[in-house]
């Protein structure tokens, strides 16, 4: 009878598993079906060259590099595999962003299981991890693979840790260490583990020693490493518009902010509404500050203390929890200020664990104290049953705002009709669809809502040039530069309208102000080219062109332009090399060139 009873015990345990993979595909299975957005995906995929091969050279750049201004290079290599699987068909890249989820909601209640050894309290928290509406944006989006796979092994370095705890043994470390590195070459954020091992010896213990921070130095050490290789990422924004539209706050601002943001997440996860893609930063020019702002901080002092007097009720458990939450959420406050958004939901991926794990064991206290009846037991686990199906169908409606640009933008307006970033960026999508009034109106409406915001006087620019409307572009160009005088783009466009305007000489000057700030910019050595060459300054123009493949390889117009110049000047052999090659990437016009002159350029 005893073998039996131990099968039946894993048939359970194999049955919660299994239930928990359920939830997660029952709650994002239609993102399988999601588009790319041009909110990210476009920088960090569509148009990120280091995603476009598997070669030895190539993934070795890829841990060499950054993307996007973060150090990410396990994001960008699964990427690649992707791509050399599927090129850039969106269902795979959904389906592993699901994947991914799936396997780490396993593994929180893996996680809790191993370190609370209570199976209700940990069955409860993983599946409100699972089903919570403030992961729909992580999941949903594309971009966010760096929460998907940074979540994932932070979580299984916290798990194997407790089994090296629990069984007292240092086979785990390497594995252990293996999977932080992992998590850290996904997101910046995993720099906290140690710190969260240390909360595990707290919770398990009951006490923190001097040998459990010594165990920790290796860990402690590469997390200072990483942490300075993201700072050197962020450092790169030095030139970004970006950097120019963040308020600019006094210390007692900064602190209210950071007050702000640290109850901003905890109210999420009690109350999941009205969430939204970008939150803005309020008026600080205006001293429209909402009260929430001056109050939170005597929000966080009550949670501090009702959580240290509780403690003879519930041991170190809401401690641990809002330790947790505290340790990980820290670099995702705003303390240094980082992109427009002043919140956002992705950043609370792994922090709402301790939150989620506080409710958890408030339910399970109340549950076992107050419910003792066969009828009221029914009855709680009726309710939070009730309680899950709510969340993910609440979580399910939250994604399906990423199925494209469009929904996105739109859903954007619809929770903030001020939402400056919204407007904007359905405008680019109006415009790709060469709708240009409604793109206007959205570009004006950007505008009208952040005058300072030069994206958006940009993009009046590139729609006016469509129009060839030139002057009135480059007014347009030129007030978005005088906004932000780093602005490449803006230079760039710039150059272009004076080049349709047949005014090479300036256009040469605002191509060349373009790469001074951004040497890395193709697209605008590849102009400069085209340029030049219109002025027959072919060295200068081969020059230029050259430069244009050094910065992307894989840019196939610039190959075109390189092999039409030499073949203007009489350098035949170099000329059809580069139509061959500019025809192989795709090139139309190479390809009708070397289908006219009969060259085979077909491996």
């Amino acid at each position: 009878m005893k073998p039996k009873k131990k099968i039946f015990k894993s048939n359970i345990k194999l049955l919660e598993l299994i239930i928990l993979l359920f939830i997660c595909i029952l709650t994002y299975y239609q993102t399988t079906n999601f588009s790319f957005t041009n909110w990210d995906d476009e920088i960090v995929l569509l148009n990120n060259p280091a995603v476009t091969s598997l070669s030895f050279g190539n993934i070795l750049s890829i841990f060499q590099s950054f993307t996007n201004y973060h150090y990410q290079p396990l994001v960008n290599l699964t990427y690649a595999i992707e791509y050399y699987l599927k090129e850039f068909d969106p269902f795979i890249y959904h389906l592993d962003n699901l994947i991914l989820f799936a396997i780490t909601s396993v593994l929180v209640y893996l996680f809790l299981f191993k370190l609370t050894e209570n199976k209700i309290v940990s069955l409860i928290a993983a599946a409100l991890f699972a089903t919570h509406p403030l992961h729909a944006e992580s999941v949903s989006w594309v971009t966010e693979r760096k929460d998907m796979l940074f979540g994932m092994f932070f979580i299984l370095s916290a798990y194997l840790y407790i089994l090296k705890k629990r069984n007292s043994a240092k086979d785990y470390d390497i594995f252990i260490y293996i999977s932080f590195i992992l998590a850290c070459f996904s997101k910046a954020t995993a720099v906290t583990l140690p710190i969260i091992l240390l909360l595990i010896d707290y919770f398990i213990d009951n006490k923190i020693s001097i040998k459990n921070f010594k165990d920790k130095l290796l860990l402690f050490a590469t997390g200072i490493v990483f942490g300075l290789i993201n700072i050197m990422a962020q450092y790169q924004t030095i030139n970004r518009s970006v950097i120019l539209e963040l308020p600019n706050l006094s210390f007692l601002e900064r602190v209210l902010v950071i007050s702000h943001n640290y109850i901003f997440y905890i109210y999420k996860t009690v109350y999941p509404f009205n969430l939204n893609a970008f939150y803005q930063y309020p008026d600080f020019d205006g001293n429209n500050i909402p009260l929430i702002y001056y109050i939170s901080p005597i929000f966080i002092i009550g949670i501090f203390t009702v959580v240290y007097y509780t403690k003879k009720y519930f041991g170190n458990k809401l401690i641990f929890g809002i330790l947790f939450y505290s340790t990980t959420i820290i670099p995702v406050l705003q303390i240094v200020p980082v992109g427009r958004a002043i919140t956002a939901d992705r950043f609370a991926y792994i922090p709402i664990l301790g939150i989620l794990f506080i409710v958890s064991v408030l339910l399970y206290e109340f549950y076992t104290r107050y419910f003792k009846t066969i009828l009221l037991k029914r009855l709680a686990a009726a309710s939070l049953t009730a309680i899950i199906i709510i969340t993910g169908i609440l979580a399910k409606n939250e994604s399906y705002k990423w199925e494209n640009s469009s929904t996105l933008y739109s859903d954007m307006i619809k929770k903030d009709s001020s939402n400056f970033i919204g407007y904007n960026n359905r405008g680019t999508v109006y415009f790709n669809e060469n709708k240009l009034s409604e793109a206007e109106n959205d570009f004006i409406n950007a505008i009208k809502y952040n005058p300072e915001y030069s994206q958006a006087y940009n993009n009046l620019g590139l729609l006016e040039n469509r129009k060839k409307n030139y002057e009135k572009a480059i007014g347009y160009f030129e007030k978005a530069i005088s906004m932000n005088n780093n602005f490449a783009e803006a230079y760039f466009n710039a150059g272009n309208s004076f080049f349709n305007m047949n005014n090479p000489d300036t256009a040469i000057v605002y191509y060349r102000k373009a790469i001074g700030i951004d040497p890395g910019f193709a697209a605008a050595y590849n102009n400069l080219g085209k340029t030049l060459a219109m002025k027959e300054m072919y060295i200068e123009s081969i020059n230029a062109f050259k430069q244009a493949i050094v910065n992307d390889d894989k840019y196939s117009s610039a190959y075109y332009n390189l092999g039409l110049t030499y073949l203007k000047t009489r350098q035949n052999e170099a000329g059809i090399n580069n139509m061959i090659t500019a025809a192989r990437l795709g090139n139309s016009d190479a390809i009708n060139f070397c289908n006219t002159n009969n060259i085979t350029w077909q491996k």
